[in-house]
């Protein structure tokens, strides 16, 4: 099973990515993020495979934040829109 985060500002982005997957058996969106912030914070503190995630979050300051997700998991994959 893969564990998945979505990040993106938008609540209907999110549920339209949510119900996309969620067809597929071997998937789990396991939380959501409306800010890097708040994905970072997942990120941390819980179990996860990928983050799909929204290139224009609020905060977003490039390339920066996708080594500091790496930076906390290493071993994190990365699906940027």
């Amino acid at each position: 099973m893969y564990r998945i985060f979505v990040g993106d500002p938008h609540a209907v982005v999110r549920k339209g990515i949510y119900h996309i997957l969620d067809t597929y058996m071997d998937i789990d969106i396991s939380g959501e993020a409306a800010s890097l912030e708040a994905l970072a914070e997942l990120v941390a503190h819980h179990p996860c495979d990928a983050v799909v995630m929204d290139i224009k979050m609020p905060g977003f300051a490039g390339i920066e934040w996708i080594k500091r997700l790496r930076a906390i998991r290493a071993d994190l994959q990365i699906l940027v829109l």
